[in-house]
């Protein structure tokens, strides 16, 4: 005992500066990680067929992912109607792994908005609210629990005042939050389009519009433009998720000469021969008039398909990673189907996350 006695007294300063060292580095990391939150990854799922391999598993497990967010309906106005309807609901015909939660996405066409009126838009919320509340039940299949809700709508300057309405209606239907995504000229210019009544939106990162919505470019491409929107996030006055965009986008070109940017195209639609063309690996000529992801074509339109690739999103992304304010949020990429998930492995997914962090 007197042993131990003599060596504190001998060394008491040295062990008091150790340990107040360990303390300041202890309180700094501590400080480091308040200061700079980890981001969550989650998969935007679109894919009737869902199934996580091991790798996409593994990837959500080491970037702290717990939730998927499953594109569950399109929402569209019908004129025969005069009111909006389901065009398409996901069916997953397999459980979800049970530690998962579930944020249901819900796409909105917002000529829906532009034809209903505030009132109307509460009818339609009631009637979306049914649906989503009947798929998440026992007897559905689908029993993990419900971290958010999420719209996803292009809701316009004309149309906000419905929108904002039925997402106020929406809100009042659930004890989970109610979300929305956000495109980056609904940040820029937010004194024209208005701030939704939510508490978090998800910003995202797939293409670059004119104030009005439209004139949209990759955002890819314009890297000058997209720090200069991207500005806006610093002082937006909602927390921001981010949905990041690793599939395949097309340009389409009109018979007049007009292109069009079309962001997150699935290849399979593109499989249907009495719609489309098939030139070459990546150009497709469209054969009869309709609309691809809500953007409309024309018979002899061309199609022009450039798959994402790793080298200009890491680009991309250092540019968002350097204008986003630091704060808790989840980075989604999307859309998770068979094609994305055999294409990007773990690793390059979490090298994506490491850019934002």
């Amino acid at each position: 005992m007197a042993n131990v006695n003599v060596f504190f007294e001998r060394y008491r300063k040295q062990i008091g500066f150790v340990l107040l060292v360990s303390l300041l580095i202890w309180g700094g990391v501590r400080f480091y990680d308040k200061m700079h939150p980890k981001p969550e990854m989650a998969f935007w799922v679109t894919s009737d067929n869902l199934k996580l391999r091991t790798a996409e598993e593994n990837a959500l497990a080491a970037n702290g992912g717990r939730a998927l967010y499953l594109h569950l309906m399109d929402i569209v106005w019908d004129d025969d109607k005069q009111f909006a309807f389901p065009a398409l609901q996901l069916t997953i015909e397999k459980p979800l792994p049970e530690d998962l939660s579930v944020v249901p996405v819900i796409g909105i066409d917002n000529e829906v908005f532009e034809q209903l009126d505030a009132e109307k838009a509460g009818v339609l919320a009631d009637m979306i609210a049914d649906r989503i509340i009947d798929r998440f039940t026992e007897n559905r299949g689908l029993r993990n629990p419900l971290k958010s809700i999420l719209l996803d709508c292009d809701w316009s300057s004309s149309s906000k005042g419905s929108y904002f309405a039925f997402v106020d209606a929406l809100t009042g239907s659930f004890q989970c939050p109610v979300e929305v995504t956000l495109q980056l000229h609904q940040m820029k210019y937010r004194e024209q389009m208005g701030v939704p009544p939510v508490k978090r939106v998800m910003l995202l990162f797939d293409k670059l519009c004119g104030k009005d919505g439209n004139s949209c470019v990759d955002p890819l491409g314009e890297a000058d433009s997209a720090a200069d929107y991207l500005s806006s996030t610093a002082d937006y006055p909602l927390p921001t998720d981010i949905g990041i965009s690793i599939g395949t986008n097309a340009m389409l070109k009109g018979s007049a000469g007009s292109s069009t940017f079309i962001p997150e195209v699935d290849r399979e639609r593109l499989s249907d021969t009495l719609v489309y063309e098939k030139l070459s690996t990546s150009e497709y000529r469209v054969l009869e008039d309709g609309f691809l992801n809500n953007v409309p074509i024309a018979e002899g339109d061309l199609l022009v398909i450039h798959k994402i690739q790793m080298p200009e999103l890491k680009n991309a992304l250092k540019v968002l990673g350097k204008k986003l304010r630091k704060e808790k949020r989840t980075v989604c990429f999307l859309p998770f189907n068979l094609a994305m998930s055999t294409a990007w492995s773990a690793g390059q997914l979490t090298e994506l996350m490491d850019i934002l962090r």
